[in-house]
């Protein structure tokens, strides 16, 4: 039988496929989602109007490329009754999607999972999941529930059968990984943990709060396995908005908790999130985010204009704020970013810095150093799943070119 995967939103969820497709890849035909199957499954998303609407229209998709096929949705759609779908799996349960359909199908036995890693640079792991944070504008802690959190045992053993499967690099996902806290054991103590009983070249966290970076989680980054890059879930740095959002720091704050991570680590990047266009930013308040990112000197701002989500706090706020309004703010905010980025580039141009390559484009092998700077190598070798040192040379296509003279 074929079985076709589509994940929509966040890192968990395509963290989720992961472990799908390695447990049923060994008793389905894996093929495209745009192809005919016999079964899909579509992981979707809920956080913004746009992301369920994209999963509506996948699940469709799926119905109209093979009537007859059998569709399985899971994660946060909100609108699970669709008629085309023939199989829900909510959030609490997806955990166990692989023996739900083995029971849906009749299967008498799914074969055990091999130790064979189809991506072998970089993978995800899912420690834990849900949230209680409740921000305003924020649907997730509805529809992934309050934090759960996975063994340390559990997560150490995935990470050494990655490592024996040749994975280079494991990033830490979850919903909100700062919340991670299985019997009293938190998200430092499984990091120091991880470095000190596995030999994984990389270690890489996903998205953090930045009132989340405590001086335990501070302190981790001298390490030299762990990633030199933090992607703050930052959202606004005007402290009215902030608080309107329900985030529990200030601006000051946050700029006091970079300049620490940066006298710990000189070579640790940032990168964010922000939200443009909340009920009642101003036009000061906008400013106020805008310097912030041009201080801070972000590599990456991943920029959003706000959207009305029924059920979230926000959605009855009062000055609602225009779609032209929030386009422009967007606009300035994306030609910020490519500024950054060069500025960024260049403050390591002529350095030396380990970089992990995954895949080549015509003559042009990419990867990523240690610190989430996209690097370009033009060679005619087979770099797949290599970290090499390299001289990073000139800027490059929203990354830097590196010189093979400086590999050593």
């Amino acid at each position: 039988m074929k079985l076709a995967f589509y994940s929509l939103g966040c890192k968990v969820n395509q963290a989720e496929i992961k472990n799908w497709q390695n447990y049923l890849g060994q008793n389905f035909k894996i093929v495209n989602f745009n192809s005919r199957a016999d079964i899909y499954i579509i992981n979707s998303c809920s956080v913004t109007q746009k992301a369920e609407r994209e999963s509506r229209q996948k699940i469709s998709q799926a119905r109209q490329q093979n009537s007859r096929a059998l569709i399985v949705a899971s994660g946060c759609l909100l609108d699970h009754k669709l008629p085309q779908i023939d199989l829900w799996i909510d959030n609490f349960k997806k955990d166990n999607l692989p023996l739900i359909l083995k029971d849906h199908l009749k299967i008498k036995k799914l074969l055990s999972v091999k130790n064979k890693a189809q991506n072998l640079t970089r993978a995800l792991v899912k420690i834990q999941s849900g949230c209680d944070n409740f921000c305003a504008y924020c649907i997730v802690p509805f529809l992934r529930g309050r934090p759960q959190s996975f063994s340390n045992r559990d997560i150490i053993q995935q990470i050494k059968n990655l490592i024996k499967a040749g994975h280079q690099e494991a990033v830490l996902v979850g919903t909100n990984i700062a919340k991670y806290d299985y019997q009293g054991f938190n998200l430092a103590d499984l990091i120091q943990q991880i470095l000190e009983e596995t030999s994984l070249p990389r270690l890489h966290l996903s998205s953090l709060w930045p009132s989340h970076l405590n001086s335990a989680l501070i302190k981790l980054f001298q390490h030299p396995r762990l990633c030199p890059h933090i992607h703050l879930s930052l959202q606004s740095a005007s402290n009215q908005i902030l608080k309107k959002m329900g985030r529990n720091y200030t601006r000051r704050q946050v700029l006091k908790i970079i300049q620490q991570l940066r006298q710990i680590q000189p070579r640790i990047n940032f990168t964010a999130d922000i939200i443009v266009g909340f009920p009642g930013e101003t036009e000061k308040d906008f400013q106020q985010t805008y310097d912030f990112c041009q201080q801070v000197g972000f590599y990456k701002i991943h920029v959003f204009r706000y959207s009305v989500r029924q059920g979230t706090r926000s959605a009855d706020f009062k000055n609602q704020i225009s779609l032209e309004t929030k386009k422009a703010r967007s606009l300035e905010l994306r030609q910020l970013d490519l500024i950054l980025r060069q500025r960024v580039v260049n403050n390591f141009l002529n350095t030396n810095s380990e970089v992990l390559f995954e895949n080549k484009i015509g003559d042009t092998w990419q990867g990523w150093t240690d610190n989430y700077i996209k690097a370009y190598f033009k060679t005619d070798k087979d770099l797949h799943n290599q970290t090499i040192k390299v001289k990073l040379i000139k800027n490059f296509k929203n990354g830097v070119l590196v010189e093979e003279n400086g590999l050593t």
